[in-house]
């Protein structure tokens, strides 16, 4: 192992060391509650910057949001604070470019990669139903 690294060596600008603070990585674990993962129902690749745009200003994030692309097609959003996700939440569903968006809320314990996202809920409008058949047996 050691004759792999024999011949490796830095330039004068590389060596700079990394430093990763484990109390971040674990706040950033803790707050996955404040996470959305996201996928499109399309089989083609979305472009990521054009969405991450449009997602930006329709979402109005007050407190701010990161996103980032988990492997392709399935994204990750990122809030700061709850009154953020709850607005997304209580808007959905959306669309980007005629395609529908589905969401799903992570919850602790849950591992990011993991959650099958196949449903969606709409609301229904009909009108001009007569009176004794609005009932939650018809509706359903």
């Amino acid at each position: 192992m050691k004759a792999c690294f024999e011949n490796l060596s830095f330039l004068k600008d590389e060596d700079e060391e990394l430093v990763m603070e484990v109390k971040d990585l674990i706040s950033e674990l803790q707050s996955l509650n404040l996470c959305l993962v996201g996928h499109f129902l399309i089989d083609r690749k979305i472009n990521f910057n054009a969405m991450k745009n449009k997602v930006a200003s329709l979402w109005r994030h007050g407190k701010g949001m990161s996103i980032r692309e988990l492997n392709v097609g399935k994204y990750l959003f990122h809030f700061f604070h709850q009154v953020d996700i709850n607005r997304v939440l209580d808007g959905a569903p959306w669309m980007f470019d005629n395609q529908l968006f589905l969401l799903h809320q992570l919850k602790e314990g849950e591992i990011l990669n993991q959650p099958s996202i196949n449903n969606v809920e709409f609301w229904v409008q009909i009108h001009d139903i007569p009176v004794d058949c609005m009932s939650m047996a018809i509706g359903q």
